[in-house]
């Protein structure tokens, strides 16, 4: 998400443990017992609100204002980034499926159709993509009657 200056805004999440301790953390909480009260003492909007507790993307500095009013550490309730591990089960399990489908793919795409007849193709190396074809200089018809 960019905001008008046209930096990356930062958005942080409850953690689903850190949205348990928020919720314990409402229920004592001394100024008021509802989202709609923490809302007024923040001077911040009920739709916040709502998205911190249902664990949705909040704003950074209104995240920390909600934490430091419900007397909650932030490191304790924010859900840390994905790892950079999922990146990579992500990249393995493409080239697994592009593996899976490149059969597939070299029967579709690597035979080509002249004259009804079925013709593979390589779909690399030195003959390529294309096929050899003669091309005749005069067609035999005319060449048989001069």
């Amino acid at each position: 998400m960019t905001g008008k200056s046209g930096k990356a805004r930062q958005t942080l999440k409850l953690s689903i443990e850190g949205g348990h301790k928020a919720d314990k953390a409402l229920l004592i909480y001394p100024n008021g017992s509802t989202k709609r009260d923490l809302a007024a003492n923040l001077k911040m909007s009920p739709t916040t609100i709502t998205n911190f507790f249902t664990r949705r993307a909040v704003g950074k500095k209104g995240f920390e204002k909600i934490c430091k009013e419900l007397k909650l550490l932030l490191k304790d309730v924010i859900e840390s980034e994905q790892p950079q591990t999922e990146q990579t089960n992500i990249d393995v399990l493409v080239q697994e499926v592009r593996s899976q489908i490149e059969p597939v793919i070299r029967s579709l795409c690597g035979t080509m159709r002249v004259l009804d007849l079925d013709q593979p193709n390589e779909l690399t190396g030195d003959r390529g993509i294309y096929t050899n074809v003669n091309i005749l200089e005069k067609l035999t018809r005319l060449r048989s009657e001069r």
